[in-house]
């Protein structure tokens, strides 16, 4: 079994019990070490262990025929790591935010990542995302941020997911912007 660090997984069931979903969320040491220490962590040293939390939840989405969702801050921006994952073990991961706002918008004012989306809820195939908590429209400093009550320094991520129609999922270029008519009726 793999040192998964700072990843929690669960499996959840809906109300009805006609839908099954596996939650995951991650932060490494090295994710920390990146916010604190700057470039003395490198993005592979990162990449590494995401690699393994990524193996592990595909070994168990197969084993379990479950969706995916997988959070946290990835220390690297997701579009990054989604392109460097493996294809061979492919869940069909795509941004919540990138989904509905066509970009992912920066989530940290930490020292090393200010600026940057290392935050991110990313979900797999057999799920639609509805909505999305945006973000700030414009950069701000540190101390403006944590002046103004917030107690992090990364944006908070909030993403409401649906389990989507056979053949409806969106994310794609073919399916990017789903009704709630194309969903299940359990959200979550």
């Amino acid at each position: 079994s793999s040192d998964l660090g700072s990843s929690v997984c669960a499996e959840l069931q809906s109300r009805s019990g006609s839908w099954r979903i596996l939650v995951c969320s991650t932060k490494s040491a090295s994710a920390y070490a990146r916010e604190w220490e700057g470039d003395a962590v490198a993005d592979d040293e990162i990449f590494a262990k995401l690699k393994e939390v990524h193996a592990e939840l595909a070994k168990a989405a197969a084993k379990s025929d479950v969706s995916c969702v997988w959070c946290g801050d990835y220390g690297i921006e997701p579009q990054m790591m989604l392109r460097d994952l493996d294809s061979d073990a492919d869940l069909g991961w795509r941004t919540a935010s990138a989904t509905m706002l066509h970009a992912d918008p920066w989530t940290s004012v930490s020292n090393h990542n200010h600026g940057k989306a290392t935050d991110a809820i990313l979900y797999g195939d057999g799920l639609n995302v509805l909505g999305v908590l945006g973000g700030l429209p414009t950069l701000v400093s540190q101390t403006a941020f944590l002046q103004s009550g917030y107690p992090s320094d990364h944006l908070l991520q909030l993403a409401v997911l649906a389990y989507a129609k056979k053949g409806q999922a969106n994310g794609d270029s073919k399916n990017s912007h789903k009704r709630e008519s194309d969903c299940d009726s359990d959200a979550w």
